[in-house]
């Protein structure tokens, strides 16, 4: 019986090239979309799943009480860890690492520039975490000082001839040193500790200078508990040590994160949509609605065509068909289109795998997933047909031979409403994604103009040695294709440094609340800082080489500085300053933007030196003349070659801000244009309303016929045909409004600086959805209203 039902569920499918060519469209991309989305859900949420210890490691962080926003933060005191293996006897183990992310790395006499995944560990950092040494012995590892074990890809980059256990790498991250290589360890891309070279902790000598050091945290500390240990257990000894060590006046606390869940917290940052809770959630929904748009496509054209199979229900039940045979051959159909459309659906996400994985920014490939991910998703797809399928089947089996086979079956009634409602839905999602997409295009547009306070194009940034910076600077200031030039350790987008003091302890003379919490962002400068970055006083001057104390004594403070301590720009002139000895401010330049305009513009004080005593990264930021930019570059490069070998790596300060909106631009490519999830809806969304549009001219052939030969024009008969259907497009355009505000309402709240969503937005989005949805409908309604009457009725 199965097998008859599929070879006439085929037939019909065949039969009617129209009907299937509509829903297998819509139903594999919809579930194209479905696939490409959960390839990318299961990559977010499978971090740190092969650790085989997850559930027992915790990743420390500190937080501030009292500044700040309260953020937690993976730094955290040397001593932690020691004070948690002896003081917590909930803890197996504990281990300190330390975190740049990237270095410089050289071998033999090449030098290779690692963007990330070099840092130094503990010796124990391959006991706690599921990274297994294939080379080398795992004992061994990191044990002794200036040793080291990198990832098997790295072994494969720099050694893919031989065995590199007992090579010599040199690694200048926090200082230059020789390690040898003791394992080669095969790292994993799903893991917050995916490394490319894994140091000895104990080459940096920092116990004998932070050993008793609870009020600097630079460190990462991870800790292994014992079994079956709840995290309750865990913070309340976490809680005695903080006692113990920090007293009551303490003004951090340490927090604990599980390690499952440390890639989608708060603790580290994220870039584009990876580790973010908000992006699983908007593409997981995006992914159910598209394929809500394509399953309303299939019940609605299934329930449309229910006036042509009437017949034969009644046919098919006076010759002994049950209701129940019925409903199986209706959904023999459904699951036999839902086959097809998924394996449709497989092939189009693997030819849109390319594009897909340079917006995300990732790696999917099939291959990441099992078998079972595989029948799991073909299931669903199933289940989706088996679903769409039993309205349609319960509709049509329901018919009762005797009415049917006279020509009075059922016509619309429930059938027609349930068709108009589920139109509405699919517009309402549409529209919504349409609007959505403007707003994320119109704030891109503003943040990409806004004035930021200054002038970072043609502004080139390079980190420089530390010593030598005073002769580095008057070499490129002699360079025909730089026009100015100067040395700082803080350029807008790169401000590494906070200080938190009450106001009283900053400045004896503030007119601020002197209980009040100052964050201010210092930054060490030279003379040329202002001209090189085209930033303006508001009142005072700049530093000066001529007054020899401005180095020792003066301060120049940004607008909101000054607002901080209650002063304005004029009256902030002169003012004190309790900082490095002590000073006063000399000027106040206009506010600028530090970061990007997610955040609001940020205290900042500015102090002149030459250098001598920074122990922070320096950074060399040249202004190259208009016309003359790769001239000015390769200029700065000869320059810094001749007083450092490190690898030349730059940035124009212009694009350094333009990437901090790279999650937007991909925001905008995912949901806008035709190819993206609002095109896609949309697309999705006409293509069932051309087909019911079709359905309903041919269902009123004969009545448009007669219309005609009573002197209906053609505009009459479009009117009469489009209006409903335009009708329902409009109600889901007043639904959509304000779901779409809402929702981008609270997108734009991340930023400190965004547009308005006016009227206008909604408007364009409206007006845009009636002419698709017009410009669809219409197409059939000419046909129709062009067709000769008397085709129409010579059957009458």
């Amino acid at each position: 019986m199965l097998k008859n039902y599929l070879k006439i569920a085929w037939r019909n499918l065949k039969r009617h090239k129209g009907y299937t060519f509509i829903n297998l469209f819509g139903l594999a991309v919809g579930v194209a979309c479905c696939i490409l989305i959960a390839l990318y859900v299961r990559d977010e949420l499978s971090h740190e799943d092969f650790q085989q210890n997850a559930d027992r490691i915790m990743v420390m962080g500190s937080k501030y009480i009292g500044f700040g926003d309260g953020q937690p933060s993976l730094s955290t005191p040397y001593p932690l860890a020691g004070a948690l293996k002896q003081e917590a006897p909930v803890v197996e183990n504990a281990i300190r690492a330390l975190w740049p992310g990237s270095g410089e790395v050289s071998i033999d006499d090449q030098t290779f520039q690692e963007e990330e995944g070099v840092f130094h560990a503990e010796e124990g950092f391959f006991d706690m975490f599921s990274f297994p040494i294939i080379e080398g012995a795992p004992e061994h590892a990191l044990r002794e000082r200036n040793t080291a074990v990198i990832s098997e890809k790295l072994a494969k980059k720099y050694f893919p001839d031989e065995n590199p256990v007992g090579k010599t790498i040199y690694a200048k991250e926090r200082g230059k040193h020789a390690y040898r290589i003791v394992g080669v360890a095969k790292s994993h891309d799903n893991s917050y500790l995916d490394f490319n070279a894994v140091l000895s902790f104990s080459t940096l000598d920092y116990a004998n200078t932070h050993a008793d050091a609870w009020g600097a945290s630079m460190f990462q500390t991870y800790v292994l508990l014992n079994k079956n240990v709840d995290s309750k257990t865990f913070l309340n000894q976490v809680e005695s040590v903080e006692d113990a060590h920090l007293g009551e006046k303490r003004y951090k606390s340490f927090v604990a994160q599980p390690l499952p869940g440390l890639y989608l917290s708060d603790m580290v940052s994220s870039d584009g949509f990876h580790g973010q809770w908000r992006y699983i959630y908007i593409f997981g929904a995006v992914a159910i609605f598209i394929l809500l748009i394509a399953f309303v496509n299939y019940v609605n054209l299934a329930t449309a065509r229910a006036a042509q199979r009437t017949k034969e229900v009644g046919v098919r039940k006076t010759t002994g068909a049950t209701r129940f045979q019925l409903m199986g051959q209706f959904l023999g159909e459904s699951v036999l289109m839902s086959a097809i459309a998924y394996v449709l659906a497989l092939a189009a996400a693997q030819l849109a795998l390319p594009v897909f994985n340079h917006i995300f920014g990732m790696e999917l490939s099939y291959a990441d997933a099992s078998i079972g991910w595989f029948l799991l998703l073909g299931l669903a797809t199933l289940g989706v047909g088996v679903l769409a399928g039993s309205y349609p089947a319960l509709y049509l089996s329901a018919f009762k031979p005797a009415h049917v086979l006279k020509g009075d079956g059922q016509r619309g009634g429930s059938g027609s409403w349930l068709r108009k409602g589920l139109i509405v839905v699919q517009f309402v999602v549409a529209i919504a994604l349409i609007i959505g997409t403007a707003v994320v295009y119109r704030q891109l547009a503003y943040v990409q103009q806004k004035d930021l306070g200054f002038e970072g194009e043609q502004v080139v940034i390079t980190e420089i040695p530390q010593d030598g910076t005073d002769a580095l600077l008057h070499e490129v200031l002699k360079q025909p294709g730089v026009a100015t030039a100067s040395i700082t350790n803080g350029v807008p987008g790169r401000f590494r440094l906070t200080i938190s003091r009450k106001a009283n302890q900053l400045s004896s003379e503030t007119r601020a609340d002197t209980t009040k919490d100052i964050s201010l962002h210092p930054v060490v400068v030279d003379y040329g800082y202002f001209k090189t970055l085209g930033l303006t006083m508001a009142a005072g001057r700049t530093f000066s080489k001529e007054r020899t104390s401005d180095e020792s004594r003066g301060y120049i403070l940004n607008e909101k500085a000054a607002e901080a301590f209650g002063w304005s720009p004029e009256d902030a002139i002169g003012k004190s300053i309790s900082l490095s000895g002590g000073g006063e401010v000399i000027g106040v330049v206009k506010d600028f933007n530090i970061t990007s305009l997610r955040k609001p513009i940020e205290p900042v004080i500015l102090k002149a030196s030459k250098f001598k005593s920074i122990s922070s990264s320096n950074m060399l930021a040249a202004r190259l003349r208009s016309g003359a930019i790769q001239k000015g570059l390769r200029q700065v490069e000869q320059v810094r070659s001749q007083f450092t070998d490190e690898p030349f790596t730059y940035s124009f300060l212009d694009e350094d801000f333009a990437k901090m909106y790279r999650t937007e631009q991909r925001l905008g490519q995912v949901f806008g244009g035709f190819g993206g999830f609002a095109g896609i809806a949309i697309l999705l969304a006409c293509l069932g309303l051309f087909g019911l549009a079709a359905f309903a001219a041919e269902r009123r052939t004969k009545e448009i016929g007669i219309r005609k030969v009573l002197g209906a024009t053609i505009t009459n008969i479009v009117s009469l045909l489009s209006k409903d259907f335009l009708k329902l497009v409009a109600i889901g355009f007043v639904i959509a409004v304000p779901i779409a505000w809402y929702a981008m309402h609270k997108w734009l709240a991340d930023f400190a600086y965004k547009i308005e969503i006016g009227p206008g937005i909604f408007l364009l989005a409206g007006a845009a959805a009636l002419l698709i949805a017009l410009l669809t409908v219409s197409g059939q309604s000419i046909k129709a209203a062009l067709a000769n009457p008397v085709d129409s009725l010579k059957s009458e």
